[in-house]
């Protein structure tokens, strides 16, 4: 589960500006960010599954993919989510893999993936009816484990915030990741109902969730520029909200 904002197109210098929260058990194995086969694309690794949350190609390509909350509905055998963001990343032919989302969606657990290139932005919801790819005109965007822009109260506090900050004279990353840092809980009365008992609403309702089963274990930071670059920082954190590591890498686009 994760909580996600985008800025598609809302500046000239930087076309694309993504701030997200990773939220999962801590004890389930992950790599930090790191280049991902043999140097297509640059992100973390999900060691249990292979696939990933989140990632951006030398290619231009970029996904990012949340859970969508729905405790009575899991299926105990499916395909993993993640290798989603691996196919998108490592080249797959776009109306292949649109097809695919399409017509296996019921195959998978619920998920909502936000994908695209330096032309076009995408966001696919396996959970709406009938679950098509839309493509996504240039704006900000919140996700967390709804659908896009559901107005829980961390995408509407986080888009509110992150709003100010697109839009300031400089994009600074320090201030992305403190945006993206808040432990507030939302107010009983403002909590989505999405199945989960009471108190697992409150925990996650948070934008940075600690807890010592489950929380925030990375916060990432990705921009494209208009030069051609793009810039990423990935923070971790331990059970206690603890910085654990961090990395940053900057490469240059193929094509732009």
């Amino acid at each position: 589960m994760c909580t996600v904002f985008f800025a598609w197109q809302s500046r000239k210098d930087l076309p694309l500006i993504v701030a997200s929260n990773r939220d999962e058990f801590h004890q389930r194995p992950t790599s930090a960010a790191a280049w991902q086969a043999d140097g297509l694309w640059f992100g973390g690794r999900d060691e249990k599954d292979g696939g990933s949350w989140l990632g951006i190609a030398k290619s231009g390509r970029f996904a990012v993919i949340t859970n969508f909350r729905d405790p009575e509905n899991i299926k105990q055998v499916a395909p993993s989510r993640g290798d989603l963001v691996r196919r998108w990343l490592e080249g797959e032919e776009q109306e292949v893999f649109c097809n695919h989302l399409e017509s296996a969606a019921e195959d998978y657990n619920g998920f909502n993936l936000m994908f695209g290139d330096t032309a076009q932005l995408y966001y696919f919801g396996s959970a709406i009816s009938p679950a098509k790819v839309q493509t996504l005109a240039p704006g900000l965007y919140g996700l967390s484990n709804g659908v896009l822009d559901e107005a829980w109260p961390k995408v509407k506090l986080g888009k509110r915030r992150f709003e100010t900050v697109v839009g300031a004279e400089e994009v600074g990353f320090d201030v992305l990741r403190g945006l993206m840092s808040d432990r507030r809980k939302a107010p009983d009365e403002a909590l989505p109902n999405t199945g989960v008992p009471r108190e697992w609403e409150s925990l996650l309702s948070s934008l940075f969730i600690v807890s010592p089963a489950y929380g925030t274990r990375a916060t990432t930071v990705f921009t494209l520029s208009n030069s051609g670059q793009s810039e990423f920082i990935e923070t971790r954190f331990d059970s206690t909200g603890e910085v654990t590591g961090q990395t940053q890498e900057a490469f240059a686009i193929s094509h732009v």
